[in-house]
């Protein structure tokens, strides 16, 4: 869980750090502006596709995990003998355990994925940055 963690603040840290770059000065005129504007579209785009993704595996884990879930109830208030009874409880149990460890790494990616993008997307300015840099010294 501390890895999620982690990741989920470094992601939020490139992205602040994203941000910042853009308020920079402009020093080359409307062009770097329109960059600017459009690298925010790209990366605005790419993160509503992430999160639109993960959603949708989200979404269909859930109805799955309901469905295991609703099973295995059924199971249990089916049992006629004490011993069976432990057996249910534990398979439910480790059912719903299961269901939360999944759904822990798939919010770990999600949170990778938009890592990835933001750190993309920074790279991308610096490299135009650079290219501004060195046209300017010419």
């Amino acid at each position: 869980m501390t890895d999620s963690k982690e990741t989920t603040i470094a992601g939020f840290d490139q992205l602040k750090d994203l941000i910042a770059l853009w308020s920079s000065p402009i020093t080359n005129g409307a062009g770097v502006a329109e960059d600017n504007v459009r690298r925010g579209q790209a990366l605005a785009q790419d993160l509503q596709k992430i999160l639109t993704d993960g959603y949708g595996e989200e979404m269909k884990a859930v109805l799955e995990g309901n469905e295991q879930i609703r099973r295995s109830f059924q199971d249990l208030l089916q049992i006629r003998q004490p011993h069976d009874l432990l057996a249910a409880q534990t398979e439910f149990l480790a059912l719903v355990m299961e269901r939360v460890s999944q759904r822990a790494k798939r919010w770990s990616e999600t949170s990778q994925k938009i890592g990835d993008c933001c750190c993309a997307t920074a790279n991308e300015a610096a490299d135009e940055m650079r290219r501004q840099a060195v046209e300017s010294q010419k």
